[in-house]
């Protein structure tokens, strides 16, 4: 298991990349095209607050995080969300999602943030577990409100 961590890389997301997202996201329940994931990541790039990575091992891509970096209006220092966490199911307990996490929050302290944020759904407890286990506490509820309809 050491050496499996050990060969893991985490690394600045390519356009190259979005085809194995692309499969990656489709398992997780996101499914898109390529090209949507490619046009989507290079717009979320070109806005200077946000930052994708990859983890890697062997060519293969086994998770990935989203983060977009804010000033915080309330409080000293910028906030750090982390938009998407997503590992592969057979990749899943090996450490991949918490490496990605470690170089998040390395990352969030290079920018200046005071705090980190992320959002999960009801349904993945084993999730809710992890985040608690890596030190994030539980706060707010979250409410949304989908502006593609009509009403």
């Amino acid at each position: 298991m050491k050496e499996m961590k050990a060969d893991l890389e985490i690394r600045d997301y390519e356009p190259k990349d979005a085809e194995q997202i692309s499969i990656l996201m489709t398992e997780l329940g996101y499914p898109n095209t390529i090209d949507f994931f490619r046009e989507r990541f290079d717009t979320l790039l070109n806005t200077g607050l946000d930052r994708i990575l990859v983890a890697e091992r062997g060519g293969f891509i086994l998770g990935i995080i989203t983060l977009h970096f804010m000033p915080l209006p309330h409080l000293p220092g910028n906030l750090c969300r982390v938009v998407a966490l997503a590992v592969k199911s057979d990749s899943q307990r090996q450490g991949v999602g918490a490496k990605l996490m470690v170089t998040a929050e390395e990352i969030a302290r290079e920018k200046g943030c005071s705090k980190m944020e992320l959002t999960s759904g009801e349904q993945r407890s084993d999730a809710h577990t992890f985040y608690r286990a890596i030190g994030f506490e539980e706060k707010s509820k979250r409410f949304t409100k989908d502006l593609t309809s009509e009403e």
